[in-house]
């Protein structure tokens, strides 16, 4: 099969003739002025974006005839790696990964090296990433929060359970919201296999990753404790991101990494009115400092969010406003009660006159007349009277 290259704008493809390499070249059907680059047999058509770790490509793979997303890993972030048999295991991590077959992961397709750098070849899913997408005082409906975070949990639970592997950067930088709102778990650039050294990613003894969603345990750089609950935390900060619009701790480096180890996570109702103790509790049982003190695993977490869901679902379709575990119209269980008291006091009051009205005024055999009512020759009468 003859090489060839793909017009980055209208698609038609030409033979690739050798000396195009780096070159720019115009598309002969919709005049589009693009360059030949290539990694491996990958054609580069755009830049998408770039990070800490790898500059991100959309690409048109030959052999497949398939657009794709190359991430081509920075030459630090491999120097930090820091082994002589550093290519070994990521290609072996990456044959791994590419075993995994979930609905909210990330497709990985191939693994290799390319002048000297590593890159991944993933599936290219049409979206946008969650940290785009989450507003600046958190979603107004707390359910949209949950039902993206339950996905997440599950897929992390689903990596942990069956291959041994802990994502280690989970945040809603690498989360992508596809169609229909589907959410795809991606970036396992840290990932570590959990009967595997964990400090083989490290710098200045502090493991990689992003420190406003890193887990104490890393923060401190105990990283023989990073394991599955590891995930669990980072999940629960990008929940309480986007139920509150702010992030538990916020400090500049190094600050935050003393406030992650040593500072009790805020109540996210502290931040949002009306989440409500029940949602206080889910959240900071997730945020706990020691790993042991949260859910046993990521799908217990799951569990909860989704009774708490189901307790806010039946709350709102009952007529009431408020969350589960909030009083309807007040906020406030107190003053519900209340004005329950009130209401009662005055239906009973009401009740006591009119018994009185019978036992003191009426007369036997009498019907009481207002005094401004018409003669009743000309007075209409009303539907409940009769004649």
């Amino acid at each position: 099969m003859a090489a060839t290259i793909r017009c980055p704008a209208c698609g038609r493809t030409y033979p690739l003739k050798s000396q195009a390499e780096g070159k720019s070249v115009r598309c002969q059907e919709c005049t589009h002025q693009f360059r030949v680059s290539h990694i491996g047999r990958y054609q580069v058509l755009e830049e998408l974006g770039r990070g800490a770790f790898g500059v991100v490509y959309r690409v048109h793979d030959p052999k497949m005839d398939r657009e794709a997303a190359v991430k081509v890993l920075h030459a630090e972030v491999m120097r930090q790696a820091g082994s002589a048999d550093t290519l070994h295991r990521f290609r072996n991590e990456a044959k791994l990964l590419a075993q995994i077959v979930h609905t909210n992961i990330l497709p990985l397709y191939e693994a290799d090296q390319h002048d000297g750098q590593l890159y991944l070849v993933t599936a290219l899913i049409r979206g946008r990433r969650l940290d785009e997408l989450i507003p600046e005082h958190g979603f107004a409906d707390p359910r949209r929060a949950i039902d993206f975070v339950i996905p997440l949990l599950e897929a992390l639970h689903y990596v942990h359970s069956s291959y041994g592997i802990c994502h280690r950067d989970v945040k809603p930088a690498n989360i992508m919201i596809g169609e229909g709102d589907c959410l795809f778990l991606m970036d396992f650039g840290l990932a570590v296999c959990q009967d595997q050294d964990a400090s083989r990613i490290t710098t200045g003894g502090t493991a990689l990753g992003t420190p406003s969603y890193m887990p104490p345990e890393q923060a401190q750089g105990e990283l023989k404790k990073i394991g599955p609950a590891s995930d669990q935390y980072s999940a629960a900060v990008v929940l309480f991101h986007m139920l509150t619009g702010q992030l538990p701790f916020r400090k500049p480096m190094p600050a935050i990494l003393h406030e992650i180890i040593a500072t009790p996570a805020p109540r996210p109702s502290s931040l949002r009115k009306g989440l409500g103790a029940d949602m206080d509790r889910i959240v900071l049982r997730a945020l706990q400092k020691n790993p042991g003190a949260r859910y046993a695993d990521c799908h217990e977490f799951a569990t909860a969010l989704r009774e708490w869901s189901g307790r806010y679902t039946a709350t709102v379709t009952g007529g009431a406003v408020g969350l589960p575990d909030v009083a309807v119209a007040t906020g406030s269980g107190r003053s519900s009660k209340l004005w329950g008291i009130l209401l009662g006091a005055l239906l009973t009051a009401g009740l006591l006159g009119v018994g009185a009205y019978f036992l003191f005024f009426k007369k036997p055999g009498t019907v009481a007349t207002p005094s401004s009512a018409a003669p009743p020759s000309t007075r209409k009468k009303g539907p409940w009277q009769d004649d």
